[in-house]
């Protein structure tokens, strides 16, 4: 899947075809790469291009809740890795 990725100081979001996700990236593949276009930028809040080989998940799957802070997202992606 390619989209964009947006962290900033309290979540990840991954934007694809229309739809927003919570970003649930357990190895690290995102964060590494996001903090190293945070370091290029001197800024906390980071947004970049990129592929993600990953599983989407639904409030189904997660006992009926919501994703991230205040259970805002309806269904996350679970990074497996960077493509």
């Amino acid at each position: 899947m390619r989209g964009q990725v947006h962290f900033s100081f309290e979540q990840a979001e991954f934007r694809h075809n229309g739809k927003t996700y919570f970003v649930s990236d357990k190895n690290g593949a995102v964060a590494e790469k996001i903090n190293a276009l945070r370091g290029e930028k001197q800024a906390y809040e980071a947004t970049a291009e990129m592929c993600l080989v990953a599983r989407v998940l639904s409030k189904t799957q997660n006992g009926g809740r919501g994703f991230g802070h205040a259970e805002r997202y309806a269904q996350a992606v679970e990074v497996e890795k960077l493509c």
